[in-house]
């Protein structure tokens, strides 16, 4: 059966490519490049194979190698044709079936590109005012690069700050020896960047985000003020002892206009394209007759509220930083 399927599917695609390449022009009339049964592949054939490939895929044919490879694939493909000819696989109902099914949504993409053809020509000052509407869209938030040493409690954390006091001490080597983070206690305790007030940094609370690459808003503003090389106190969250280090501050930074032009002139274009489609849309369904059977027929039942959540549950241990030893 599996067998079967893997046919039907190649069946499948291989009458799509080959269905496509009969309005290209009159493919036996181009050069001859392998006969298989009787059947010529042409070089038109070839062309249609790579059209839409990215550059690089062209080029291979230029060189002989390549494009024995590629004429290969269509002397497969070809006998995988004739193959379902003799079993009567192209005129099966399922082929037809999704050969259909493929026409509708080929057809909708076409229609779709007619629609949205012209959108409104973009000028720059279209451009800037669009930018600076939504200048929040356009700016690096501010950053942190840190390191951080998880340990299971109070005593673990002191004994980790007493070390790191010690002259010559690295962040890096205690991370290494007493961390039980297993993310970030191979690479010296160093989780990358993160932001003080990005997405995740508001989302989630307690260990997930504290072990993690975000903060919680209660740590992040201390842990921010950290300078360089400096390093925090310990952290008592949720049962664990977790001490960061600033390795990086970058400061939140706008992105200049030239820099986000070709993004917001392509973020204009598909909001564009979207209005004109949805505009299209709604003048068909109010042109057009149409009736609901049935059960559908009744009028919408308006949506149930949604029960009232419960409110989160208080961490078991509140968020207290520890001081570094005395």
């Amino acid at each position: 059966m599996k067998k079967g399927f893997v046919l039907l599917f190649a069946v499948v695609f291989a009458l799509v490519l080959f269905q496509g390449c009969k309005g290209k022009g009159p493919a036996d009339s181009s050069k001859v490049l392998a006969v298989v049964n009787g059947e010529k592949i042409t070089e038109s054939d070839l062309q249609a194979e790579i059209e839409g490939k990215p550059d690089n895929f062209k080029k291979m044919i230029e060189n002989p190698e390549g494009k024995r490879m590629f004429v290969n694939r269509l002397v497969e493909r070809k006998l995988l044709m004739q193959e379902a000819e003799k079993e009567g696989i192209a005129d099966s109902p399922e082929v037809q079936k999704r050969l259909e099914a493929y026409k509708e949504r080929l057809v909708m993409e076409q229609l779709r590109k007619k629609v949205s053809a012209a959108p409104k020509e973009l000028t720059d000052q279209d451009l800037e005012a669009y930018y600076n509407q939504n200048k929040s869209q356009y700016s690096n938030p501010e950053m942190a690069r840190l390191r951080k040493i998880v340990v299971a409690d109070k005593a673990a954390a002191d004994k980790v700050l007493r070390e790191l006091k010690q002259p010559g001490a690295r962040f890096e080597d205690m991370a290494r020896r007493y961390s039980e983070d297993p993310t970030s206690k191979n690479r010296g305790g160093d989780i990358g960047f993160v932001t003080k007030d990005g997405p995740a940094s508001r989302t989630g609370k307690g260990l997930s985000i504290a072990l993690g690459n975000a903060l919680p808003p209660e740590v992040s503003a201390r842990v921010f003020a950290l300078k360089k090389d400096e390093v925090s106190p310990a952290f008592n969250i949720e049962g664990k002892f977790v001490i960061f280090q600033m390795v990086e501050h970058r400061p939140a930074q706008d992105k200049t206009f030239e820099q986000v032009k070709e993004q917001i002139k392509r973020s204009m274009e598909f909001e564009g394209s979207q209005t004109q489609w949805k505009a299209y849309l709604e003048g068909l369904k109010k042109n057009a007759k149409i009736e609901l059977k049935g059960e559908l027929a009744k009028p919408a039942t308006p949506a149930l509220p949604k029960p009232p959540q419960s409110p989160p549950a208080p961490m078991s241990t509140p968020l207290q930083p520890q001081q570094q030893g005395k």
